[in-house]
């Protein structure tokens, strides 16, 4: 019990040293901040930390959804250099305002691709798979389907209308009313094979009404 005590003993007045010379180094930090701050460098300061990490931001995302579908290799080196610029900058500038610009353009790039990823993958990716999809103009509902697989953008020729008496609606697992109705024209007959389809969600019966835009 005598020697449990005497090394407590003799252990407070080391950790109070060390929490002391933690307290004092963040105390000299903040001091020697406030200290650098003068009435002529505040403006420069407060322009370039406020600004600076919005506009990365809105530069990650404008890069992701604007060239990541095409040019995902690019934009990563891109982002890469971006993300080791500002960790080489916090080891390397003493200046407390200028380490704490490249944390905030850090956690600017890092919330930037993480938003833009999942703008992409949300919408983004659709639109660009449509946009470099193929497109067919005049396209007659009688012909075949397996000719324009690849389509993204189809234009019906003049005649061709959706037929809402064979349409049928389908209840999904997750609840909605999955709608589909054949795309016919003026040359086949009621009972004609539909070979193309419009469809639609939650904007007909079960059977006989469709109303899908």
């Amino acid at each position: 019990m005598d020697l449990e005590a005497r090394d407590e003993h003799e252990a407070k007045p080391l950790l109070g040293n060390f929490n002391q010379n933690k307290l004092a180094t963040a105390a000299d930090k903040q001091k020697a901040f406030f200290s650098s701050v003068t009435a002529r460098n505040f403006g420069w300061h407060l322009l370039t930390l406020v600004p600076a990490p919005q506009f990365t931001f809105m530069a990650v995302l404008f890069l992701v959804n604007r060239f990541w579908h095409w040019h995902c290799f690019v934009v990563t080196i891109l982002l890469s250099s971006l993300l080791m610029a500002s960790l080489w900058a916090m080891k390397s500038y003493k200046q407390i305002w200028r380490q704490r610009l490249a944390k905030l353009i850090l956690a600017s790039t890092v919330s930037g691709l993480i938003v833009g990823l999942a703008i992409y993958y949300s919408s983004m990716v659709f639109y660009f798979h449509y946009k470099s999809a193929a497109t067919y103009n005049s396209v007659v509902p009688s012909q075949s389907a397996e000719s324009i697989l690849d389509a993204g953008v189809i234009s019906f020729a003049v005649g061709s209308m959706v037929d809402r008496s064979r349409s049928v609606g389908f209840q999904s697992a997750s609840g909605n009313l999955i709608c589909v109705a054949p795309v016919v024209d003026v040359s086949m007959r009621p009972g004609s094979p539909a070979n193309l389809f419009a469809y639609g969600m939650n904007c007909c019966k079960h059977r006989g009404s469709f109303n899908c835009d």
